[in-house]
């Protein structure tokens, strides 16, 4: 069953139908679970639909299963690249050459990695050296300011930025498009962090410590991030926080348990999901669910098939492929003597299709 709705969703992949082959795939995965090439041709139609985040959880999912498998790696690397996460994309890119040297598309996405990161350090590298001319330049111009006039609290700025976390490091990332390296002006301390680009300013108190002298900023086409390596190996539960909330913390455990590895895949959100456990949640709602109709006799039909010996499974297979779709029968012993014959509705008459 699981077989005939994967080839369905690849029939709709190459029709360039992605979002019916996503839900075929989906429908394959339900089924059964164990296979790779269900995670990765989902991966594949969710990359069509420019879905990075979904694509590279897919992958991850095809590499647990099979650790081998070098489209895995290929598909985890694309999905990297296209999220701007050149380093890992070309981690990636570099595992899946390892397991097949043969394929070309691993030595074209590495050159392409490698041209990307070349150009971030270029920026990163003239950020440095901008910020500390500008800063101090800012910061003389802050003090005069504060001698003539009265504090003005700042005005109030929409939320523009996100951020994620590793186990060593917290990455922010600020919303801002066409950006130029020496717009951005940044001072970084172990509990804090700023950001200012023109009229554009964030002002956060950090939830725990970071090392001021171990960060990266990179100024993308649209965003950018900035890299704070961590001071303790510490989950945090929030960006921002107080003195008080640093001592509520939940330590990493190396490499995770083994259903951790299993359960949650990577992902640009600060949040992780335990993507099992949603799916579990999704299949008991459509157990729960009360059909009428038509609907209710296919469901009963699929219930008795998932529960089913495999001699069920055949003869409702067989029954049902000979007879048209006429007729469906459960008992094996029976339907494997014969072939089963059409019976159509009453009132109706079978007929051979003839050219």
């Amino acid at each position: 069953m699981a077989a005939e709705i994967f080839s369905q969703a690849n029939a709709k992949f190459v029709d360039e139908n992605y979002d019916e082959a996503i839900q075929l795939y989906s429908d394959a995965i339900r089924e059964d679970q164990s296979k790779a090439d269900y995670f990765l041709n989902r991966s594949h139609a969710y990359f069509k639909k420019q879905l990075y985040d979904e694509s590279l959880m897919d992958a991850a999912k095809a590499a647990d299963i099979d650790a081998s498998n070098p489209k895995a790696q290929l598909r985890m690397g694309i999905a990297f690249y296209n999220l701007e996460n050149y380093t890992d994309a070309k981690k990636a890119f570099e595992k899946g050459s390892t397991m097949d040297a043969s394929d070309t598309q691993f030595s074209t996405w590495l050159s392409k990695c490698a041209e990307k990161l070349e150009t971030s350090t270029n920026e990163t590298n003239s950020v440095k050296q901008d910020t500390a001319t500008v800063q101090v330049a800012t910061e003389e111009k802050e003090r005069k300011a504060e001698q003539q006039k009265p504090i003005t609290p700042a005005a109030v700025v929409k939320k523009k930025y996100d951020w994620y976390q590793t186990d060593t490091h917290v990455i922010v990332t600020v919303l801002l498009k066409g950006v130029q390296p020496d717009q951005l002006v940044t001072k970084i301390e172990e509990r804090t962090l700023q950001v200012t680009v023109n009229d554009f300013h964030i002002d956060l108190t950090l939830a725990h410590r970071i090392s001021p002298d171990q960060r990266t900023t990179k100024v993308m086409k649209t965003k950018i991030e900035i890299k704070l390596k961590k001071v303790d190996g510490i989950r945090w539960s929030a960006l921002e926080g107080t003195v008080e909330e640093e001592n509520k913390v939940k330590h990493f455990t190396p490499g995770g348990s083994a259903e951790d590895r299993v359960n949650k895949y990577p992902s640009s959100a600060h949040c992780t999901r335990d993507w099992n456990k949603i799916e579990a949640e999704v299949i008991k709602e459509e157990k729960d669910e009360k059909p009428e109709g038509d609907a209710a006799l296919n469901k009963l039909f699929q219930q008795i098939y998932a529960d089913g010996s495999d001699e069920v499974k055949k003869a409702m297979n067989k029954s049902f492929q000979e007879s048209g779709g006429t007729c469906l029968s459960t008992n094996w012993q029976d339907i494997a003597k014969k072939k089963t014959e059409v019976k159509p509705p009453d009132g109706m008459e079978y007929k051979e299709y003839e050219n």
